[in-house]
């Protein structure tokens, strides 16, 4: 029993160190008590967010030792070998078992391992969760991809307004406003974020307007085709538009996308 509460005692040690981001102790605590499994558990956790990797030192073996942070390294792993299903389960368990064990950086972990899961609405409520102590700028990345793709646009156009600069200026982010506009009929404006995406060139609103009607009875030509090229596809996606198929259009423009990229 002595021995449990100070195994404990050097965890919380070990803890505080880890909360306010000095990972350099919570590695030399770890190689002084390499039998506290708990602070070992935290120490990958810690390397992981801080390289976006786990150590050398790692073992999957390691994975079976107890603690209460067992279900986030668990997640972890999990998400390093892309299985990001796994990952979300266990995030889950971690969040019901270890809610005191929650800070910035590890929610922000659980809010991108949520949206690698297609887990969108869990991942605004975490979002939410966070909301008393930080900012809506902080997660304003995180949540522009969540809302995206709950396809819930007018929230989304709303928060890249506030937020924008916030968010890192790239084609996936202007992709992502601009398509959300196309979906709320907003031509013009979703026309000034297209041209920011790299290497996605595209007409002004009127010289599509002009050229749609004969772009629409191209329609079964351009789907019959195998291997469209960028422009080919990009007349496809907008004769997709101008007849109100948004989802067809929007996969065909993000087709597009990956073309030129």
């Amino acid at each position: 029993m002595k021995r449990d509460a100070q195994q404990q005692n050097l965890f919380q040690m070990a803890w505080e160190a880890f909360e306010v981001g000095n990972f350099e102790e919570v590695e030399k605590l770890q190689v002084q008590y390499p039998n506290n499994f708990s602070i070992l558990h935290l120490y990958f956790i810690a390397y992981y967010l801080d390289h976006k990797q786990l150590p050398k030192s790692f073992e999957t073996s390691q994975l079976s030792e107890n603690s209460v942070l067992q279900p986030l390294l668990k997640s972890i792993y999990f998400q390093k070998k892309f299985n990001f299903q796994e990952a979300f389960y266990f995030w889950k368990e971690f969040l019901v078992s270890s809610r005191n064990y929650l800070t910035p950086l590890i929610l922000t972990y659980g809010v991108s391992t949520s949206i690698e899961a297609e887990q969108y609405e869990h991942a605004l409520q975490l979002i939410e969760l966070d909301s008393s102590t930080h900012s809506e700028a902080y997660f304003a990345e995180l949540k522009l991809k969540a809302l995206y793709y709950l396809k819930r646009f007018p929230d989304l156009i709303q928060h890249y307004k506030k937020n924008y600069k916030s968010i890192p200026e790239n084609s996936e982010h202007f992709f992502m406003v601009g398509m959300a506009l196309l979906h709320l009929k907003k031509y013009k404006e979703s026309e000034q974020f297209f041209q920011k995406v790299d290497s996605f060139s595209l007409p002004s609103f009127e010289e599509i307007k002009q050229e749609m009607k004969e772009k629409i009875q191209k329609i079964p030509l351009l789907e019959r085709k195998p291997n469209l090229n960028p422009d080919e596809l990009r007349e496809l996606g907008f004769a997709y538009l101008f007849t109100n198929q948004y989802q067809k259009a929007e996969k065909i423009f993000q087709l597009a996308l990956n073309k030129v990229a």
